[in-house]
C-alpha cells in the first residue's frame, strides 16, 4: 500500500472526527463553533460539565422533595424526621419523590400517611423507653 492512499484514509477519519466535535460546539458564540482548536476545548469543558450537571440535578430534586414532605407533614403536626421514623416503622413503601407528590396534589391521602406515621412513631417511642 502507497503512502498516499494511507494518508487519504486517515484524512477522511480526521474530518469526521473534526465534524463531529464541530457538530458538538454547534451553537457556541465566536470562533468557538467554527474553529476546530477553540472549539475542541469548549467541547470537552462542556462535556464535563453537563455530567456534572446530571449529579446535582438528582441531588437538589431529592432536597426538593424532603422539603416538600417536611412542609407537608409539619402542617399536619408532625416534623419530618418524626414522620420518616414513623414511615419507617410502619413499613410504608413509598419512596420520596411518590410522597412529596402526595402531600402536593392529595393533601387528604398524605394526612392519613401521617397519621399512621405518628401513630406508629408513638408505639416505636414507648417500645424504645421500655428497652432503654
Amino acid at each position: 500500500m502507497s503512502r498516499k492512499a494511507m494518508r487519504s484514509g486517515m484524512r477522511i477519519v480526521r474530518q469526521m472526527r473534526r465534524a463531529r466535535v464541530l457538530a458538538l460546539a454547534k451553537g457556541f458564540r465566536g470562533m468557538a463553533k467554527t474553529c476546530y482548536r477553540i472549539s475542541i476545548r469548549r467541547v470537552h469543558r462542556a462535556l464535563r460539565k453537563s455530567y456534572g450537571s446530571r449529579k446535582l440535578k438528582k441531588r437538589d430534586m431529592r432536597q426538593l422533595w424532603i422539603t416538600r414532605i417536611g412542609a407537608g407533614s409539619l402542617q399536619h403536626g408532625l416534623p419530618y424526621n418524626f414522620f420518616m421514623s414513623g414511615i419507617y416503622e410502619a413499613r410504608i413503601q413509598l419512596d420520596k419523590k411518590i410522597m412529596s407528590q402526595l402531600a402536593m396534589h392529595e393533601p387528604f391521602t398524605f394526612q392519613g400517611i401521617v397519621k399512621i406515621a405518628s401513630k406508629q412513631f408513638a408505639y416505636a417511642a414507648k417500645q424504645w423507653r421500655r428497652i432503654y
